[in-house]
């Protein structure tokens, strides 16, 4: 009878571990969900100690799932429209340098590629710190230079056509 106490006895304790480790896995998933929010909001680690200050913490380490993720709620809530506007109008500057690039007849998959043509003709070295008014700015050349491209590009070969039929 001892030995069947002693496997239930490990059993416990290996739910007990198992548990352990995925609070440990949820953990770090919210601490990684947290620092995001933080990075999307613009909030720099100084508005992160603050957050944590609060709390009467130094870490997120030092917090609990339930308080990470009520900090996530509040933070997801921080993220204003004028933000999210900024999002769109970076996917699409993005949008339209793919299209130009295709236009011009070198497309890439490469996104960081992309980033550093937009950061080029806008001259930021970031391409998070482009203001919108640039951004829309850029979005509007990059269209326009590749209605010009096709626009050529489909004069030049009805003009080519028509040569084409006069020999």
């Amino acid at each position: 009878m001892g030995s069947k106490g002693r496997r239930i006895w490990r059993s416990k304790k290996r739910i007990i571990i198992t548990h352990m480790e995925t609070k440990t896995v949820n953990k770090s998933k919210l601490i990684k969900k947290f620092n995001t929010l933080l990075s999307n909001a613009g909030i720099k680690e100084e508005g992160k100690r603050g957050i944590l200050a609060q709390y009467g913490v130094t870490s997120t380490l030092d917090l609990d799932e339930q308080t990470i993720e009520e900090i996530c709620n509040r933070l997801g809530g921080v993220i204003s429209s004028d933000q999210a506007e900024l999002n769109k109008m970076r996917k699409q500057l993005m949008a339209s340098i793919y299209q130009y690039l295709k236009a011009f007849g070198t497309p890439t998959n490469n996104p960081e590629y992309v980033k550093a043509i937009a950061c080029q003709g806008g001259g930021f070295d970031d391409f998070n710190a482009i203001p919108k008014e640039r951004l829309r700015s850029l979005i509007h050349s990059f269209n326009n230079q590749t209605k010009d491209l096709n626009n050529v590009a489909q004069m030049t070969s009805d003009r080519v056509d028509y040569l084409t039929t006069l020999n």
